[in-house]
């Protein structure tokens, strides 16, 4: 009976956590979801809702504690590694701190553990571009390019990365293949 009890509690922690987050009170929201989860990581019960973790880690980082996001998202990525849901929030958690080193090193890893993910690829791509590292991008763009080739909107950026490298010849090219894939762009 015990155990049903403490399965009852931790419904109820995660319901609140559910409801405060909808009222955007995330420091609530991620005391209720850190309750269940603590409940539920009892040796009684000894299992872990994924869903729950989840909201833990969205939680913190709406409420700003962005290390118990990283704490959180980390561990939905050990239990998941090849979820892209999850590593962007681990993603998002280090960009809302500032922390850039973090950032690019979470970024690497997914793009490793789910090389196809097109939202880690823009991640990747995003990144590069709010650092101004060129280089880099290209190299990003040129692996986003051949997953999306269709898309105009990386062709452009492509673009955009050759001329600011003063590649003139291959940023021209980049904007006729926007043009051909997309003639009001």
């Amino acid at each position: 009976k015990s155990i049903s009890q403490l399965n009852i509690c931790a419904s109820a922690y995660n319901n609140a956590g559910y409801k405060c987050y909808q009222k955007k009170e995330y420091d609530l929201a991620l005391k209720n979801f850190v309750s269940a989860i603590n409940i539920q990581i009892a040796p009684s019960i000894n299992r872990i809702d994924l869903d729950v973790v989840y909201g833990a880690a969205l939680s913190a980082n709406n409420a700003e504690q962005y290390s118990e996001g990283v704490k959180w998202a980390s561990k939905l990525i050990e239990i998941e590694p090849d979820s892209s849901k999850y590593h962007n929030v681990l993603i998002e958690a280090y960009e809302r701190s500032g922390d850039l080193d973090k950032q690019l090193e979470s970024i690497q890893n997914a793009r490793i553990a789910v090389p196809q993910s097109k939202d880690l690829i823009f991640k990747e791509v995003n990144y590069y571009i709010s650092t101004g590292d060129n280089e880099s991008l290209l190299q990003s763009l040129d692996h986003a390019v051949s997953k999306d080739p269709e898309n105009p909107v990386l062709h452009f950026v492509l673009g955009s990365a050759y001329s600011n490298l003063g590649k003139q010849d291959k940023a021209e090219l980049a904007y006729k293949q926007v043009i051909s894939l997309d003639s009001e762009y």
